[in-house]
């Protein structure tokens, strides 16, 4: 962001693959403070321990979320290329990247959450567990409720910066947004069957999650295009997310609304 920034106010012309160059610098410039600050804070020798099968058995799970979560952001781009053309992708992915802003409080909630809800679990807490997840869930829930509308007021105009031909992508990021809603609104159910000890019923669940959006986008894209992509993308968050809460409470009874 700072080498856009003086780039710019230099006047230097940015292309696509200046800004590629520059994303990796940023990458790179965040692995090495990283590696420096973790040296510095765990600078003692640890006693060399064979772990290696218990990891994996862990991590490899976790691997397949990431992946799934991954290979989900981009299909229905990919998919629209296959079925549209260059128009219909850069349409949408403005009108997605702007609907999925808000995400940005569910990420944080659940890297800051991780630990307490791994602690409160492990010492079977769960009560104030799920006292603890609902009053986050209810924050997220109104926050989410925040920009839908705010888009729809003001949707055009924020596209048109773009360009007057990316107003085309106002459905979409309506669409997409009443998606996010259940996506936010929803909590950190994700995570918190991750650091309960259900990585494995979790990395299914994204699994199945993945086929269901792409067998959507098949059908739905051929059918509206870059709208039948949102469509197919808001219903399989929907679905998905309101099963993790539901699996949450049946399983492990947490609770994450309270209604």
């Amino acid at each position: 962001g700072v080498l856009l920034l003086v780039l710019y106010l230099v006047n230097v012309e940015i292309t696509i693959n200046l800004v590629a160059v520059l994303y990796v610098i940023g990458r790179l410039f965040v692995t090495l403070t990283v590696g420096l600050y973790w040296r510095k804070l765990y600078s003692h020798k640890f006693e060399k321990t064979n772990i290696r099968k218990k990891l994996l058995r862990t991590s490899l799970p976790l691997m397949l979320v990431s992946a799934t979560v991954v290979i989900s952001s981009s299909i229905d781009s990919i998919m629209i290329g296959w079925f549209g053309d260059t128009k219909q992708i850069g349409i949408y992915n403005i009108a997605v990247n702007l609907a999925l802003l808000s995400s940005f409080f569910l990420q944080v909630s659940a890297s800051v959450l991780s630990p307490m809800i791994s602690s409160l679990y492990q010492e079977n807490k769960i009560d104030e567990l799920s006292k603890l997840l609902q009053r986050v869930t209810k924050v997220l829930f109104i926050i989410s409720l925040i920009p839908l509308p705010f888009f729809i007021l003001f949707g055009k105009k924020i596209l048109s910066i773009w360009g007057l031909e990316f107003v085309e992508g106002y459905l979409i990021l309506i669409v997409i947004t009443i998606g996010q809603i259940v996506n936010i609104g929803s909590g950190p159910a994700g995570v918190t069957l991750a650091m309960c000890g259900l990585e494995k019923k979790l990395s299914k669940i994204k699994m199945i999650e993945l086929i269901t959006n792409v067998l959507l986008n098949l059908v739905l894209i051929s059918m509206y295009q870059a709208l039948g992509a949102a469509i197919a993308t808001s219903i399989t968050m929907i679905v998905f997310n309101v099963a993790k809460v539901i699996y949450l409470r049946k399983e492990l009874g947490i609770k994450l609304l309270k209604l």
